[in-house]
């Protein structure tokens, strides 16, 4: 299939929707862009809805268990101990996060959609480290970050890693020319020298993981014998390659930042950043054992910590949840994470036989996404991590099945 075609659809919309955070303020537009293509998706949605005006009954279970975390949060709202940021973090949620993951449900009820939404993402994330290049050019071996404008490089190096986990399977197993072999090579090239530019460890550090989920999942055992994906063979000459190369271009000191923010980490104290976040783990805790049921309220966070209104977050998804919506809310977030893997992987490899290579990269990105909200980003900093919640909750009964399953070559 022709991934650049059509060129402009609702998943081409949604996937500039969710990740308009990396680039907008390098735009310098007098409206904010983010708000342009959640019109256009939600026009796109709508239209699909209207033309085939049903939702698949698989996805009542995710979408009740997400009504009952949406109840939760706006009354937590309620009696938030917070004023200013509770009001910002609703208003995000409610406009962000929500159509983030409920989307989902209308756009992509097929392969060839799935296909297409994973693939604009590749898309996008090569087209931004291009741009990036100059950036980290002109840094040179400077320590810094590397973004957009100055700005958010956490979310260019988000963006940097799960494209690259996009680029390196789809090329691993789905380019059958040497042609798009050659490009799926190049462009991997170029996210991996831009991710590694940004100087963010923790994208870094969730793509290794989904690498070596890769590898082992590429491993299985049949009658005695351990088999492995033919296209591991591949892999494993590509990858010394794309190391050499990166190596090579990082010898004038580009990767600088990222090789001292490593060393730090591994250092005795592990850094401010690292000493920061185990302190908003543990107020977090301090928080629940003071609010146990219900917690302290949606934005409540950074005025228990701080002590006035501040905007501050603990740093990690299921903490945020139990901080400000208690063991409830905790709870409920916990059911929808274990239904999404339970389906993802259980039930799709019942139905499918197997897992196929779309699957794997939807997984693999979700995994890189949930690493990511360990440490990094409030609920609605996150929202890509509620967008592969709802596409795994019904990725095993997604029409159009393109893989062909049986013709998997293992050896």
């Amino acid at each position: 299939m022709n991934i650049f075609k059509p060129l402009i659809s609702g998943e081409v919309w949604f996937v500039l929707f969710l990740f308009s955070g990396a680039f907008k303020e390098s735009l310098n537009l007098q409206i904010d862009i983010a708000i342009v293509f959640f019109i256009l998706t939600f026009f796109s949605v709508v239209f699909r809805f209207v033309k085939n005006p049903t939702v698949s009954r698989y996805s009542i279970t995710p979408l009740v268990l997400f009504s009952f975390l949406l109840c939760v949060i706006i009354i937590s709202y309620l009696f938030t101990l917070s004023t200013l940021y509770a009001d910002e973090k609703i208003v995000k949620f409610l406009v962000l996060t929500v159509p983030s993951f409920l989307f989902p449900f209308i756009l992509i009820r097929d392969k060839e959609s799935l296909i297409r939404f994973l693939s604009t993402i590749g898309i996008l994330s090569f087209i931004l480290s291009i741009i990036s290049l100059p950036i980290i050019f002109q840094k040179g071996s400077e320590l810094g970050f590397v973004g957009f404008n100055g700005g958010n490089y956490q979310g260019l190096a988000r963006i940097n890693g799960i494209g690259l986990i996009v680029l390196l399977i789809f090329g691993l197993f789905r380019a059958k020319s040497k042609l798009k072999q050659l490009f799926y090579l190049i462009a991997s090239i170029i996210v991996s020298f831009s991710l590694l530019g940004t100087g963010s460890r923790m994208p870094l550090i969730a793509f290794t993981i989904v690498l070596i989920y890769f590898v082992v999942s590429s491993f299985r055992i049949v009658g005695g014998k351990i088999l492995y994906r033919k296209e591991l063979k591949f892999a494993l000459i590509l990858a010394p390659l794309l190391t050499l190369i990166l190596t090579f271009l990082g010898k004038d000191g580009y990767f600088n930042s990222i090789l001292y923010r490593f060393q730090v980490l591994f250092s005795n104290d592990g850094g401010d950043s690292t000493e920061a976040r185990m302190d908003r783990f543990l107020t977090a805790f301090e928080i629940w054992r003071d609010y146990p049921i219900f917690g302290g309220g949606i934005g409540s966070f950074g005025i228990l910590y701080h002590g006035l209104e501040y905007s501050d977050y603990p740093h990690n998804i299921f903490l945020e949840f139990l901080s400000e919506q208690g063991l409830i809310g905790f709870m409920i977030i916990c059911l929808l994470f274990l239904l999404v893997v339970y389906r993802g992987l259980i039930v799709y490899r019942k139905k499918q036989k197997e897992i196929d290579i779309v699957q794997l990269v939807l997984f693999s990105c979700y995994l890189y996404y949930f690493f990511n909200s360990l440490v990094s980003g409030d609920i609605n900093g996150n929202r890509v991590l509620f967008t592969f919640l709802a596409i795994l909750s019904v990725s095993p009964y997604l029409r159009k099945t393109i893989e062909n399953h049986k013709s998997q070559k293992y050896i």
